[in-house]
């Protein structure tokens, strides 16, 4: 078992200064060239849960809190991270359902290199964090290769669990994002267009 760092007591998840805090608090104690968040909790991406009313990710059971995107308390996390570290992180993580959204990566371009997160929702299981043992058999990591080996660890440990069918996880290359959203916007300003001709509601 992992040796307990330190013990924070009674904490809100679904706060951002805890969040920033936890950063800063990393960054001082294990100074590094490259920084990865990794979030696990439950996911709603950028809407709220019809039933629960969540939103966004990393839902406090006790305070009631979550880190909304469409508000802007995570794309404010994710900033706090590029101040305290002196650079935007190489990796963004989301171990949660439904965060691997337009809504999300938008949240954090400029902010990552990469992306990791699940476009549809996740098993129980979640991530396989024995993936993370990258960092230690290698002298160097590169944010493809973890990102890679994460997803992997995901495949193997859903298929241990007879869930692989249920998977989705995706590494998104953030260096294209603003080429892929001026695609995107093209697309639909010619759908646009086109439901004009046709003379359709929508």
């Amino acid at each position: 078992a992992s040796p307990v760092l330190s013990d924070l007591g009674e904490i809100d998840s679904g706060a951002t200064e805890t969040y920033i805090d936890f950063i800063r608090w990393s960054a001082e104690k294990y100074p590094a060239e490259q920084y990865a968040l990794i979030v696990w909790n439950h996911g709603w991406g950028w809407t709220i849960a019809p039933v629960s009313g969540r939103k966004g990710v990393s839902s406090d059971d006790e305070s009631g809190n979550d880190i909304s995107i469409a508000n802007g308390e995570y794309e404010e996390i994710i900033e706090a991270a590029s101040s305290i570290t002196g650079n935007r992180l190489s990796m963004v993580g989301m171990d949660a359902c439904l965060m691997a959204s337009y809504e999300v990566a938008h949240a954090v371009n400029g902010l990552t290199d990469y992306l990791l997160a699940s476009e549809e929702l996740e098993p129980g299981h979640g991530w396989d964090y024995r993936s993370l043992s990258i960092l230690s058999a290698q002298a160097e990591v590169k944010p493809l290769e973890l990102g890679r080996a994460i997803a992997d660890g995901f495949e193997r440990q859903a298929k241990e669990w007879e869930t692989a069918s249920n998977i989705t996880l995706s590494l998104l290359d953030m260096a294209h994002f603003d080429e892929f959203t001026n695609v995107f916007s093209d697309i639909l300003v010619d759908a646009s267009d086109q439901i004009d001709q046709i003379g359709a509601e929508v």
